[in-house]
């Protein structure tokens, strides 16, 4: 006994349905390596939380008020005053991210940032 076409079709629909039900549910996406803004009428996404009213990070044991890993041992602090913890330094020149150069206030001047490496 072969298959009908409608019976085939309906494997087919269950098939797919399936898929997009376990599919669905894997979505978790990754907020690093971009520089959230927050304030007035803009709410940080995730589990981000606003510092100094501005920036959008995550709390971390690099930055003194809060940052986002770019790299392993490696954090963006934006903000003035947001500066390398105990255990972590400025890194080298040669660590960069445009994160610090897309750091700019509303006066159009850049803001304070930090990349901070694990000592």
């Amino acid at each position: 006994m072969q298959p009908t076409l409608l019976g085939l079709a309906r494997r087919a629909w269950v098939l797919l349905l399936a898929v997009a039900a376990t599919s669905g549910s894997c979505f978790s996406p990754d907020f690093n390596g971009v520089l959230y803004k927050c304030g007035t009428g803009y709410v940080c996404p995730g589990n981000l939380t606003c510092i100094d009213g501005k920036h959008c990070t995550y709390q971390t044991p690099a930055c003194s008020k809060g940052g986002i890993m770019i790299d392993v041992d490696t954090f963006v602090c934006p903000g003035d005053g947001n500066f390398c913890r105990m255990g972590y330094r400025q890194c080298p020149t040669s660590v960069t991210t445009d994160l610090c150069h897309l750091d700019i206030s509303d006066g159009g001047q850049p803001e304070g940032c930090s990349i901070c490496c694990r000592n």
